[in-house]
């Protein structure tokens, strides 16, 4: 799975819906500046910068 071609959460801001692989897959290779979370309405997995968005949550 691509995450440039991965379908969009409109519940997240529009994220990567991702699932738990790849988005664990991301993280690691971001070198830690990369989370990922459970969607909280059930759409897979999402990763976050928390650095970059430093002001926004990621639950709702």
């Amino acid at each position: 799975m691509r995450y440039s071609s991965a379908a969009r959460c409109g519940f997240c801001d529009q994220r990567a819906i991702l699932d738990r692989t790849t988005a664990e897959h991301l993280a690691a290779a971001s070198g830690g500046r990369l989370l990922s979370f459970e969607c909280p309405v059930g759409n897979g997995v999402h990763v976050i910068n928390p650095v970059f968005e430093h002001g926004r949550s990621t639950s709702r």
